[in-house]
């Protein structure tokens, strides 16, 4: 069998439609030596744009999500009772506690209302407690907090502290 003879490719030489003057085809020519210039950064701008727009995404998703999630209380995976929201109340202008004794519903300033130790308290009824970084009411002010429906909750006031919210709980008394 004997080989056959392909012509070469060659490619066509660009003409143009009508007839250019020299100026037009000195900027013919310039304009196709800055095509791949443009053609990368053109590139270049669309990753940049990429990446910015999956910035704002990634924070909005963060934000979304509660960026505070270590300070979150971890669920249980059994069902519980519906979870009420934090009361939002200003401090009351209460006495110190007795004998390390918080009685009753309220916000207590720690180190002028109440001392800042482990308090612990036992519960008939459904109870809400709250240790608080601020007196601002939002939700971000928790530091941590607690639900329970029976039996003995424990909370220590740590350093970082500002007040403690109690609602349901009855007496709190200083673990000694």
């Amino acid at each position: 069998m004997q080989q056959q003879d392909f012509p070469q490719y060659a490619p066509r030489p660009r003409q143009p439609r009508y007839p250019l003057t020299e100026a037009a085809e000195a900027r013919q020519t310039e304009r196709d030596k800055l095509t791949p210039y443009v053609a990368v950064a053109l590139a270049i701008a669309i990753v940049i744009a990429g990446v910015l727009v999956f910035i704002v995404l990634s924070d909005n998703i963060a934000a979304r999500a509660g960026a505070t999630a270590d300070k979150a209380p971890v669920p249980s995976a059994q069902p519980g009772p519906p979870v009420p929201q934090p009361i939002r109340t200003k401090p009351t202008e209460k006495s110190p506690p007795v004998h390390g004794i918080v009685t009753g519903d309220g916000t207590w300033i720690i180190g002028k209302d109440i001392k800042r130790t482990t308090y612990e308290s036992v519960i008939v009824e459904t109870c809400y407690w709250a240790r608080l970084t601020n007196l601002s009411g939002d939700f971000n002010s928790v530091t941590e907090m607690g639900f329970g429906r029976t039996g003995k909750q424990i909370v220590e006031l740590g350093p970082n502290d500002v007040a403690f919210q109690s609602d349901g709980c009855g007496e709190w008394t200083e673990v000694r």
